[in-house]
């Protein structure tokens, strides 16, 4: 443990004095993390993280914030691009000192969803942030708001270049078109 920074043992967090952490992507340990929510092996992720502990009778908070940018493609025209995020972590770590037994099932409430359990002496802050991460990362990562994506027909980028594909036409709605026509 002693050779790992993001393994942090109970006894090093004063009771009610927050303890400061911080982490940068030179770290190894928390690069690899970094490393986790990358895309594909050749992506280039980086980031940083600034952390507090607070012990108090029971259970530790995790709170801060990281910051992350990570190589991806975007969903609608498969570019490339930066993917910058940042997520504020609030994270309750219970402490308990023996491993939940059998495999009964259990009904979570709402406060239960930012809360994981502390098994033994140490904290692995890499499996907190590892987990802040995943919530953080956008499910649809779009290089642009505006991005118009990629022809279904003719397979045209749309945002450098104009499609030139018919548009179909649904027959169920070709009476309709007729009306609209002899309104004129």
């Amino acid at each position: 443990m002693a050779g790992n920074p993001m393994m942090i043992d109970l006894d090093r967090i004063p009771e009610g004095q927050p303890l400061a952490i911080s982490f940068a992507d030179s770290l190894p340990q928390f690069h690899q993390v970094l490393r986790s929510i990358a895309e594909s092996k050749g992506s280039k992720v980086s980031g940083a993280a600034e952390l507090q502990l607070e012990s108090w009778p029971g259970r530790v908070d995790v709170t801060g914030h990281i910051n992350v940018t990570a190589e991806t493609s975007c969903v609608r025209c498969l570019h490339r691009f930066p993917l910058k995020f940042e997520r504020k972590i609030v994270h309750i770590l219970v402490r308990s000192l023996e491993r939940p037994v059998g495999d009964e099932e259990m009904e979570l409430q709402r406060n239960d969803l930012d809360r994981s359990l502390i098994i033994g002496t140490s904290i692995d802050l890499a499996e907190v942030l590892r987990e802040e991460l995943l919530l953080g990362i956008p499910m649809k990562a779009l290089c642009d708001v505006d991005c118009k994506g990629i022809c279904a027909g003719c397979g045209v980028e749309l945002n450098t270049e104009s499609c030139t594909c018919e548009p179909e036409i649904d027959e169920r709605w070709s009476a309709l078109a007729d009306l609209s026509s002899s309104d004129n």
